[in-house]
């Protein structure tokens, strides 16, 4: 365009300018008045402000733009195009890339580009923003937030270029000054909100609300002021070395999950190296932070990309936790961000100080000062809960009432401050053989009483006695080994009483029974619930008159290759036929075997029947195959390599045809001995199984450490694999892992053609079960491998 025409287009706007003043300052005058304002939504306000303007000064592009906190840049807070309809946001210019246009911005006056080409201010953006998008002239007004320049109106023409009218300049700086009442707006209104946060906070924290919740508020709050920023709080364990998650509202939950609990150290991300040098620090990058290296994986999983975290202190200077906050962009903390943390750290010291003196008056309210265990109080209200649960479910409850014998001698001869040391260390025997779900509580001098929710009395029985001889065990305080025993009275809800206080009575009366009766002993509170004690104390009676007289004998369970069906083991049962209750099943005995210690014998029984029957059966020219035998934890930890030795040489059966089924139970106990152990059994050629497997620790290392053969999958997961979702996932589980580890794998239980078309599907190498034959004598076993025989 030559220049008589762009004097002329000029003329035209100016004159189309002056018409529509009056049109300018309706518009004006109806965004002064636009409810907008008031409105929570800042973005919005600005929007309007942006359309209104390109619609008024008929230009294409209008921005606002707004400096980052250090002032190096600044970031499009909306971008309107007219002709497309379109809002955007999010873009950068950097001072570094654009030093003259900051300049211009920073004399605080419009920048009026009517050539932005070739205007000292403007022309270094031709090649990388006006060329591309056709803009010929730039009206920038300045942005006064609170006094201060804080970011720009830019008006931005395309086409041909213009002179910009003082009644367009006078728009563009009044529109500028309602942007900058919508920012100081918001300002206030963040300002405001963070303040009733913190009122709330500190009434949350006065009228005793959860740490957790007041926590998650002041994050909230916090995250309120900045919608980029995250929050975390962090709490150091007891232990002094462990952070755990306390609140962290708008964090990844994985992210959470994987970092609590994480150990504080000198290079430990920003929260354990916080915590570990008593002091903020900063990751403005986390992908180059050294300090990051090891959970750098993890941040960058989740998109987290700059972390900074300040340790939270008690009154005393002792770390608490750390407040953390995360961005998803690499960044410094501005004054602005030091601030609120610096407040929140102040607010969640109160909180946690609060909660921890909170907790100190529960434990001298509730717990007993000496022992540790719940007083009388919470042991009562705990009870009347338990009974409440158990009247509704129609379930038992136990009550054990526990006193020691002859503890006065202990107080009289030696001095009270031995006898604290041995209450003391008598609760703490006392909570470790016990459920999580149990209660021990101390009443006061040498008197204790245990809760036993939902449980009958011969479980009762059995924990009593579980308690009898843990008790029992010699103790050493300062320097004396001392030894003492408990008397134990049992009463059980419903039948001994209907609440709290009758069990309490009825158990202190039994308590003294079983003291008449000689000390070390328990004693139900009627005959009646001795019943279940008498039946105990007469199996196992007759479970050693079975092993004087022969009462049991052994069946066998054939197993099977699943992809030939051929034989390839026979796993042996033990049975006991009693003269005058019949067959008594495994289920009731062997538990009490167990317990009384009798299940050594059995056992030894059973491995050297097991090796004699099958000598004898492949003397008859039966398959050689291996025999399973069971193995009891009891029985494995009395040189049980030597019992076996000698069996096999007893019987001169060779070793590769005994196969021991041990529990995980087993295998986890003692690992150092047991390892030692296991390879001298294996050593001398008897194959391992583990039995049950997946239904006890399901340590996957042992694996790897022992030497085992074989894993067997529970029946309980054979049963419902059809059906049950979770058995299935189990079951292809163990059998993957079985022969990753090159072991071989059998499923027991195996009852129909599903199941065992499953398992075949799966790998699974041998069954057993009713599916194939039920456990058979010795007799019926050699009828069957003669009918085998002859068919063939």
């Amino acid at each position: 365009m030559n220049n008589n025409n762009k004097a002329i287009h000029s003329e035209q706007r100016f004159r189309r300018s002056r018409n529509s003043l009056l049109e300018q300052q309706r518009a004006l005058a109806s965004l002064t008045r636009s409810e907008i304002f008031s409105a929570e939504d800042a973005l919005e306000a600005i929007r309007l402000l942006t359309r209104t303007t390109a619609t008024e000064l008929d230009v294409e592009r209008v921005g606002v733009w707004r400096f980052t906190e250090d002032r190096s840049a600044i970031a499009c807070l909306d971008l309107y195009e007219r002709s497309r309809h379109n809002h955007s946001s999010g873009m950068m210019l950097w001072q570094k890339d654009f030093p003259n246009y900051f300049n211009g911005l920073e004399t605080e006056e419009a920048i009026v580009a009517n050539d932005a080409r070739h205007h000292p201010f403007t022309a270094e953006f031709s090649d990388v923003y006006l060329r591309p998008f056709a803009i010929s002239s730039m009206l920038d007004v300045p942005i006064h937030v609170f006094g201060r320049v804080e970011g720009v109106l830019c008006c931005e023409h395309t086409g041909d270029g213009l002179c910009w009218s003082a009644e367009e300049r006078f728009f563009a700086i009044a529109v500028g000054n309602l942007v900058a009442l919508v920012i100081e707006q918001n300002e206030r209104r963040r300002t405001e909100a963070l303040l009733r946060s913190q009122r709330d906070m500190l009434e949350l924290i006065a009228n005793g609300a959860p740490l957790e919740h007041t926590l998650t508020a002041l994050a909230r709050a916090i995250e309120r002021q900045d919608d980029k920023l995250l929050c975390s709080v962090l709490l150091l364990d007891t232990d002094g070395i462990h952070l755990r998650h306390a609140a962290a509202p708008s964090m990844p939950e994985e992210y959470v999950r994987q970092i609590d609990g994480i150990a504080i150290g000198p290079s430990v991300g920003c929260c354990g190296t916080a915590a570990f040098h008593r002091q903020t620090v900063i990751a403005s990058d986390i992908r180059t932070d050294p300090r990051w290296t090891p959970y750098r994986d993890l941040a960058e999983r989740f998109e987290l990309r700059s972390c900074w975290s300040t340790p939270i202190f008690d009154a005393r200077q002792n770390v608490m936790g750390t407040f953390a906050v995360y961005y998803r962009e690499p960044r410094y903390p501005s004054d602005k961000h030091a601030r609120l943390v610096e407040s929140a750290i102040h607010t969640a010291a109160i909180a946690i100080e609060r909660s921890r003196v909170e907790d100190r008056i529960q434990r001298l309210a509730f717990f007993d000062a000496l022992t540790g265990l719940p007083n009388r109080a919470l042991f009562m209200d705990r009870a009347a809960q338990a009974l409440a649960l158990s009247a509704r479910d129609k379930k038992e409850t136990a009550l054990l009432f526990l006193d020691l014998d002859r503890f006065k001698t202990v107080n009289d001869s030696l001095g009270h401050h031995v006898g604290d040391g041995l209450l003391r260390s008598i609760a703490g025997r006392l909570r470790g053989c016990l459920r999580d779900t149990d209660t021990v509580s101390r009443l006061g001098g040498d008197e204790f009483v245990v809760l036993l929710p939902e449980t009958g009395s011969e479980t009762a029985a059995q924990a009593a006695e579980r308690i009898l001889g843990v008790v029992a065990q010699p103790y050493v305080i300062e320097d004396y080994r001392l030894s003492i025993t408990p008397s134990i009275g049992i009463s059980v809800y419903p039948h001994d009483g209907s609440d709290v206080e009758s069990l309490v009575k009825h158990a202190d009366t039994a308590m003294y029974h079983a003291k008449e009766r000689g000390r070390n002993t328990y004693q139900f509170f009627t005959s009646d619930m001795n019943s279940a004690v008498l039946e105990r104390l007469t199996i196992e009676s007759g479970l050693r008159e079975a092993l004087e007289n022969g009462a049991f004998f052994l069946e066998y369970q054939p197993q099977y290759d699943i992809k030939t069906h051929k034989l390839v083991g026979l796993e042996a049962l033990i049975r006991w036929q009693h003269p005058e209750w019949g067959r008594v099943p495994p289920s009731r005995f062997i538990p009490i075997a167990e317990d009384s210690g009798l299940i050594v014998a059995i056992g030894e029984w059973v491995i050297r029947e097991a090796c004699r029957q099958n000598v004898y059966l492949q003397s008859l020219g039966f398959a050689k195959v291996p025999v399973a035998v069971n193995i009891a934890s009891p029985q494995f930890i009395q040189r049980f390599e030597d019992l076996v030795e000698r069996v096999l040489e007893e019987s001169g059966m060779e070793p590769q045809y005994l196969e021991l089924e041990l529990t995980e139970g087993i295998v986890m106990q003692g690992e150092g001995a047991i390892q030692k152990r296991l390879h001298k059994l294996k050593d001398m050629g008897v194959k391992l199984a583990i039995d049950d497997f997946g239904t006890g620790y399901s340590s996957l290392s042992y694996l790897k450490r022992f030497p085992i053969d074989k894993l067997k999958i529970d029946q309980s997961f054979v049963r419902d694999i059809i059906d049950d979702q979770d058995d299935l996932a189990i079951t292809r589980a163990v059998i993957s892992l079985g022969h990753s580890l090159r072991l071989k794998v059998i499923a027991e239980g195996v009852e129909t053609e599903q199941q065992l078309a499953f398992l075949r599907e799966e790998g699974c190498d041998q069954a057993q079960g009713f599916y194939f034959s039920p456990p058979l004598s010795v007799k019926a076993l050699g009828d069957w491998f003669f009918r085998e025989l002859k068919k063939a």
